[in-house]
């Protein structure tokens, strides 16, 4: 069982990442999963898949996920040093012939 309050990235890490799956298109209170790196590289509109490793029925599965916002953030210490954190809102992506309905209005849009 997850604790109530999620970790905190370590300090002594430089960088981290927060990966949320929206609620109803908001934030949610806690994030998904913490990585101790941080995804510079994630855009808006990009897709990712979040891979289940805890052990359960679920163990294996994959949730198709689209990025919906990235938050940059520098948190600063005591003395020289700080931290960067990447916060990242994402949202299932929906499979199969829903997914092309959604690329088709996208491909309408910009054409």
């Amino acid at each position: 069982m997850r604790s109530k309050k999620p970790p905190e990235i370590p300090a002594v890490k430089a960088e981290g990442t927060y990966i949320y799956v929206a609620e109803e298109g908001k934030w949610p209170e806690k994030p998904y999963v913490i990585l101790t790196t941080a995804l510079f590289w994630l855009q808006e509109g990009m897709l990712l898949e979040l891979q289940d490793l805890r052990p359960s029925s679920a163990m294996g599965t994959l949730m198709r996920v689209r990025v919906l916002e990235v938050r940059p953030q520098v948190r600063v210490f005591p003395g020289w040093y700080g931290q960067v954190v990447v916060h990242v809102l994402v949202e299932p992506f929906p499979e199969g012939e829903e997914a092309l309905r959604l690329v088709e209005e996208v491909l309408r849009e910009q054409g």
